[in-house]
């Protein structure tokens, strides 16, 4: 479906111009005469991006800005101003209205739908990170609250004995954390070696970075991980302006003149920051949400939820490899009955106790999950039948080897008064385990025979291992 593009202009002439500069790009226009309309339409049809005609002294326009980003569908959509935008305290006055970029008259229909490329790029960029963390919001795994945005740090790229654009310098004197200049030449080692920064000016404007330098540099930013979500603005000679469509459509987040004056680049600069750190923020969001839904909240091991795939990635490995796979399942003996004597907040002390005594006890690359109330699993890559009976042996005796210090309340067998008093508790766990290299097609599973084994060794008595081993 072709994004929808609303365009508002109260100059005829000014709207059929900018309606045949998207012809070739085919976009669902929908053109408005007045504020009125344009308020109508965006109720009625979210547009994906609104072009909105900027006619001095531009009072319709900032009203319409105002409107827009006052209403909470509206503060959303990206707008390109457009007009004959020379004067600079025009064009600062616009961007501090709302609108997200600018495009001066008349309009180079190539640079203007890399423009609209851009835009409707990033708008679906942070409508999905937005969509996936308020899905995280509602599941409780993220929390409210809008974090203090740090200063960011700024690299300007030029050529090692090039001078800065006066703009630039003047910003960067600006800036809280000052900024760092960088030599093309120099910058993939400059990133290797140290934290990568939130921001590159990359200053095309100098001699020394041609096109397809920019260009080049613009996609190493973009494929390395220490930089990939950073965000650059190019400046550009302003006779090239294929080269800065070029720059958009590449994935430059920016792009300005060598004739932009400092309180523009000022203004630019910091949206653009804002804009990392809201992105940075939702994908943290995202990724504590995961973690926060693969993780056990009391014991901080895995759950089932994540142990259960990671077994199979295991077990499918080592049918690839023929190499052996220990799987474990431990539970806890008379569980119940600690509970019952001590409460459940002694139950809970004791399971965070056994999860930290099993995770100290085996090797980096193992997995130790918590499956059920007093259930644990433990997936031991390439190990043999010696290995893994002497880990699972460790991990038992590391739970009875040391007693559990347990609270109890004042109750029947206390005096009242008495108040707590601590106990020692001797905890102990069975281990079933059940080796293979990968699964036994219509058999049982290697969780289902590690299960088995578990089952074998409370029959016979608790507190102990049973090995199931792999058929011959």
């Amino acid at each position: 479906m072709p994004a929808r593009v609303l365009i508002f202009d109260p100059t005829v002439s000014s709207r059929i111009l900018t309606r045949a500069a998207l012809a070739e790009a085919q976009y669902d226009v929908v053109v408005a005469e007045s504020s009125a309309d344009a308020q109508l339409e965006s109720m009625r049809r979210k547009p994906d991006i609104i072009l909105l005609g900027v006619v001095a002294p531009a009072a319709g326009a900032f009203a319409f800005l105002a409107g827009l980003r006052a209403d909470p569908v509206g503060r959303t959509i990206p707008v390109i101003a457009i007009g004959r935008l020379a004067d600079p305290s025009l064009r600062l006055a616009v961007l501090r209205a709302g609108a997200d970029d600018l495009c001066d008259r008349p309009i180079d229909s190539v640079l203007l739908q890399a423009q609209v490329r851009r835009l409707l790029r990033r708008s679906d960029s942070l409508e999905e990170l937005c969509l996936k963390e308020e899905t995280h919001r509602a599941l409780g795994f993220a929390e409210d609250g809008e974090p203090f945005v740090q200063p960011g740090r700024v690299s300007v790229i030029v050529p090692e004995g090039q001078a800065m654009l006066p703009a630039v310098v003047a910003v960067l004197d600006r800036l809280p954390n000052g900024g760092e200049v960088v030599d093309p030449r120099t910058l993939l080692s400059h990133i290797g070696s140290g934290e990568a920064a939130d921001l590159f000016v990359i200053d095309a404007a100098a001699e020394g970075i041609r096109p397809g330098e920019l260009f080049r540099l613009i996609a190493e930013l973009r494929s390395r991980a220490a930089t990939r979500h950073s965000v650059q603005i190019a400046i550009v000679p302003p006779e090239l302006a294929d080269m800065a469509a070029m720059a958009l459509d590449l994935g430059v987040d920016d792009v300005v003149t060598a004739q932009v004056r400092p309180a523009e680049l000022m203004h630019r600069l910091k949206a653009l920051l804002v804009q990392k750190f809201r992105a940075d923020r939702a994908r943290d969001r995202l990724r504590k949400g995961v973690e926060s839904s693969v993780t056990d909240p009391l014991t901080g091991l895995h759950n089932r939820r994540y142990a259960l795939p990671a077994l199979k990635r295991v077990t499918e490995q080592s049918e690839r490899t023929g190499q052996m796979a220990a799987v474990m399942v431990l539970d806890i003996d008379h569980f119940k009955t600690i509970n019952d004597r001590f409460g459940h907040a002694t139950g809970d002390k004791v399971l965070a106790e056994v999860a930290r005594r099993l995770a100290a006890r085996v090797r980096v690359g193992d997995m130790v999950a918590r499956i059920g109330g007093e259930e644990f699993l433990i997936v031991m890559p390439e190990t043999d039948a010696e290995a893994a009976a002497e880990a699972a042996e460790r991990l038992r005796s590391g739970i009875e080897d040391r007693p559990f210090d347990a609270v109890r309340e004042a109750g029947e067998d206390r005096p009242a008064g008495a108040g707590r008093a601590s106990t020692a508790v001797r905890v102990t766990v069975s281990i079933g385990v059940a080796l293979g290299a990968g699964e036994s097609p219509g058999g049982p599973t290697l969780f289902e025979r590690a299960d088995a084994a578990l089952y074998s060794a409370k029959l016979a008595g608790r507190n102990m291992v049973s090995l199931s081993r792999p058929a011959a």
